[in-house]
């Protein structure tokens, strides 16, 4: 995790299987933590965690536009988080601001039953304005998403594949057509005539490329997911 932090980046990573321990809340294989400011999490392949991703402004302290872009999440989110009594792939907490989240493809697989997909909570504050765009999520069991009495979300150009939450599924189409969930990052590459192909929204300052290193313009529509390449 990074704590107290400015201008970290946490990049091509791969975070698996990370265990929750006896009174451990931090299981997550990354957590962009409190008073961290600017803090981009991008190009990481993370799967088979306990817990998700964290991204927190803990007991009423800051965390300032962490952009989470560009990484395979894949069966994170396995366990309850013992603090929340919750299992979530991604959590937003306390005075986290101005986040980013946009072009991840997240999966998760038909063991995952009452898995968040997105949980934000209070933690003395809740959190204000988070923006989810482009991301792919494909979801075999129930999709949940939890906001709390978080403020300013915004969920643009997000597609759903499999049992969806409305809030995420922006995009109306059908199969995304990706070559095999569950099977690593080759997995989650599209195929002709994917509905997420030029179907995301234009981010300014993108980070230039995907997951696989592929460019992602910023005055046309990219792909929806981490993967910005051709059709196989």
């Amino acid at each position: 995790l990074s704590f107290n932090t400015d201008n970290a980046v946490w990049q091509y990573n791969e975070c698996r299987f990370t265990k929750a321990n006896i009174g451990d809340n931090d299981a997550g294989g990354i957590d962009s933590d409190y008073r961290s400011k600017n803090t981009i999490i991008q190009y990481n392949w993370l799967h088979d965690n306990d817990f998700g991703m964290l991204v927190t402004g803990g007991g009423g302290s800051f965390n300032e536009g962490t952009v989470v872009r560009y990484n395979i999440i894949e069966r994170d989110g396995k366990k309850e988080h013992r603090a929340d009594q919750k299992k979530f792939v991604i959590k937003v907490s306390g005075g986290a601001t101005h986040t980013k989240i946009y072009n991840n493809t997240i999966y998760t697989d038909g063991s995952q039953d009452s898995t968040f997909l997105v949980f934000h909570k209070r933690w003395s504050v809740w959190p204000v304005e988070t923006a989810y765009y482009n991301n792919l999520f494909i979801n075999e069991e129930e999709a949940a998403v939890s906001l709390g009495g978080s403020t300013a979300n915004v969920f643009e150009g997000n597609f759903i594949r499999g049992k969806g939450a409305a809030e995420l599924d922006n995009i109306q189409g059908n199969d995304p057509k990706i070559e095999g969930a569950g099977t690593g990052p080759q997995g989650y590459k599209l195929r002709r005539r994917s509905a997420a192909m030029g179907a995301g929204r234009i981010i300014p300052a993108n980070g230039g490329k995907d997951f696989f290193g592929n460019k992602v313009p910023e005055n046309s529509k990219p792909n929806v997911g981490a993967y910005n390449g051709r059709t196989l």
